[in-house]
């Protein structure tokens, strides 16, 4: 099954490099209990595929929330590279509020 969604997915990417996806359905969770919810990462590692999430904003509540960028399988390099990018030109630099707890 791993193998023939593997397949799939190298047909989704075409003639694209990476894709571009919200990191999860949700800002970060308000604890450090969870992660958060693993919807949007669950394919990806199924299939071996890399990702790597970068800080995009704060939602209403100062909660961050994420981009994710999932690259060609064994495509690191380039996935890494674009990421740097996406930061620098993001800029992004604000803080959650930080709760005791």
């Amino acid at each position: 099954t791993q193998h023939e969604f593997q397949d799939e997915l190298a047909d989704v990417f075409g003639d694209v490099d990476m894709l571009l996806t919200p990191s999860t359905d949700t800002t970060a969770p308000d604890n450090l209990q969870i992660t958060g919810s693993p919807l949007f990462q669950a394919p990806w590692s199924f299939a071996g595929f890399p990702t790597v999430t970068i800080p995009c904003g704060l939602a209403e509540d100062g909660l961050p929330a994420g981009l994710q960028l999932i690259g060609r399988e064994f495509d690191e390099a380039r996935l890494l590279g674009a990421a740097a990018w996406c930061e620098r030109v993001l800029s992004f630099r604000d803080r959650p509020p930080l709760v005791d707890g």
